[in-house]
């Protein structure tokens, strides 16, 4: 059921948030699942020059999710490339189409990061720190993990107190 992309709307809670790890060889993949809420502090299309800028910077962020999510460093991960979807920018870019849409702005936003990183060592791949995730956005307050590798997957609830997922 998860396979289509759209997650239970039932999970859609403030201050939460998930990510899926999947590890595979050199390969490292990220996907975070996260209310917009958690990021901006609000849900809506922005409206206010502040609201624009609130927006701007949570993208500019993200876009640099490995600054944010930092695997082992002796693994040598980087960041290879980088896939991020929200309601909120498709509404950005086609706002000039469409202001006549204005009224249906009212659901729920989320955004939805996908990232992929190349490590040059995966075998000393043994931790993933998300600290900077939740000091970047501070409505953040638990991240549920689930993640799989090649040898093993578990689950890990972290908050701003446990923010390092163990891959051992």
């Amino acid at each position: 059921m998860a396979q289509d992309g759209h997650r239970e709307h039932g999970a859609h809670q403030h201050g939460h948030a998930s990510m899926n790890i999947a590890i595979s060889g050199d390969e490292l993949q990220v996907e975070l699942l996260t209310p917009a809420f958690n990021l901006l502090g609000f849900e809506h299309k922005p409206s206010t020059q502040k609201q624009h800028q609130l927006l701007d910077a949570a993208v500019q962020q993200l876009q640099n999710l490995a600054r944010l999510i930092r695997p082992e460093a002796a693994a040598q991960c980087t960041q290879e490339h980088i896939a991020l979807h929200s309601e909120l920018l498709e509404e950005e870019h086609h706002k000039k189409e469409h202001q006549h849409d204005e009224e249906e702005a009212t659901g729920h936003s989320d955004f939805e990061v996908h990232v992929h990183f190349h490590c040059q060592k995966p075998g000393k791949l043994t931790g993933i720190d998300t600290a900077g995730l939740f000091k970047a956005f501070l409505s953040m307050e638990e991240l549920e993990v689930q993640w799989i590798s090649d040898q093993k997957q578990s689950s890990v609830e972290l908050s701003p107190k446990n923010t390092r997922i163990n891959l051992q």
